[in-house]
């Protein structure tokens, strides 16, 4: 029976209000069928109200998240991915990474090589962290996604509890020293991503899972990439589907064998598969939108959207990158069921003190929040409007501090999710 309901999808959404006043955490459950990709998104920095909460509430014209997902349209863009390329660009008080420029031995080109890591913040020797191997475009090296200011989003990103903490890696793609040119589309360049292939799999993934504390499993794994090294992402991930399980594809260029895209020779699938391109780009064109069209038409899930007045610049890579990574986010966290989503919400004006994230994932930090579905939110908005929301009509079980793992366990259980109270008292 509870295969049948995870075959067809049947989730839990697990609506967090977060009393503070009130010294309880409240999970109030229900059952929902899923319709699509489930997305979970941190909140911001600022004033715990309601209205910040609600901020990414589909617009009335949007669609429902299974159409909008793909359907690369102005209002669901709007209402689904749109963000705040400032706020998560700027550099703030929150704990940082580190950004290092590093050398290896590639034995496919012959000499010395620059890579760029990025390790998150209280970066440890005793765990393993997830790894993202991230693509410049054609004529730039690692350091473009450090001139995007990409270090401060993951910073930002991981102190609001939208990325998990893990290990970027940004390679430069470009040929041996004796044959580099200042034109950018020039056969020396191809040259280089042609090599990337083997490049990245026999010399430099070996070298940063022997030197970093990475994970090496497939599903800890994602690369992406911009312009050709969108394109390049794309082939080194469908080509690797056993090394990688999230491959981000933004203003891909040409030149990818799209057999690969048809997935006829793979028993296996990659969990995110993320494209995304600008309305406005005139050097890609509609090459991205094409790419799209044959996942598409191949039945293939992924996620495509466009960035609207977007040209083949710094604001559609950006926005790309964040989207990726908040839907990275689930897998990585491994905790409890894929399909369980969470939302949380402050009901007075006091400041909020409790990560309720890194609480409800069980780390051992506690400061930021949760995540949510536009949908859940709308819930809890008019449970909050209607002033009637009663405490003990959804209070079913109810458990001490010190069980919180086992309140958690209880609320995300698909047979027996009910409406959890955790008392706070010390």
């Amino acid at each position: 029976m509870k295969e049948n309901r995870n075959r067809i999808f049947v989730v839990t959404v697990m609506v967090v209000l977060l009393l503070i006043g009130g010294g309880c955490v409240v999970l109030y459950g229900r059952n929902t069928k899923k319709t699509g990709h489930i997305r979970k998104m941190g909140q911001r920095s600022g004033k715990p109200s309601v209205v910040k909460e609600i901020s990414e509430t589909p617009i009335p014209s949007a669609a429902s998240w299974s159409i909008a997902r793909q359907s690369g349209r102005k209002e669901d863009f709007e209402a689904y991915f749109k963000r705040d390329l400032d706020a998560y660009t700027k550099e703030r008080s929150a704990p940082k990474g580190k950004m290092k420029k590093i050398h290896y031995y590639s034995r496919v080109i012959g000499e010395k090589r620059e890579v760029y890591v990025y390790t998150p913040p209280q970066y440890s020797k005793d765990k393993k962290y997830p790894v993202l191997y991230l693509l410049h475009g054609i004529g730039c090296d690692g350091s473009q996604w450090i001139s995007m200011k990409a270090d401060n989003v993951l910073d930002n990103m991981i102190a609001d509890g939208e990325c998990v903490p893990c290990v970027v890696v940004c390679p430069s793609i470009t040929p041996k020293k004796n044959k580099r040119t200042t034109q950018a589309i020039s056969p020396e360049n191809i040259e280089a991503y042609e090599k990337f292939d083997r490049e990245l799999t026999e010399d430099l993934i070996p070298f940063i899972n022997s030197h970093y504390n990475v994970s090496d499993k497939r599903k800890d794994t994602a690369i992406a990439g911009l312009s050709m090294g969108g394109m390049e992402s794309l082939l080194v991930g469908l080509s690797h589907l056993d090394l990688f399980n999230y491959i981000g594809s933004f203003s891909a260029a040409p030149s990818l064998d799209t057999f690969l895209m048809k997935f006829k020779n793979h028993s296996i699938k990659p969990k995110l598969l993320l494209l995304c391109s600008g309305t406005s780009d005139s050097t890609v064109g509609d090459i991205p939108e094409g790419y799209h069209n044959i996942l598409a038409e191949n039945r293939v899930d992924h996620i495509w959207y466009l960035y609207p007045d977007g040209g083949h610049s710094y604001e559609v890579w950006l926005s790309g990158l964040i989207n990726f990574l908040q839907r990275m986010k689930d897998d990585f966290l491994r905790f409890g069921k894929i399909e369980s989503r969470f939302v949380s919400v402050a009901v007075n004006n006091m400041p909020r003190a409790i990560d309720l994230l890194h609480m409800t994932y069980a780390q051992q930090s506690i400061i930021g929040s949760g995540g949510y579905m536009p949908e859940d939110v709308r819930d809890v908005q008019e449970i909050m409007a209607s002033g009637k929301w009663n405490l003990e009509h959804i209070i079913t079980h109810e458990f001490p501090l010190v069980e919180l793992d086992r309140a958690i366990r209880t609320a995300s259980d698909i047979d027996h999710a009910g409406n959890v109270i955790v008392e706070m008292k010390g």
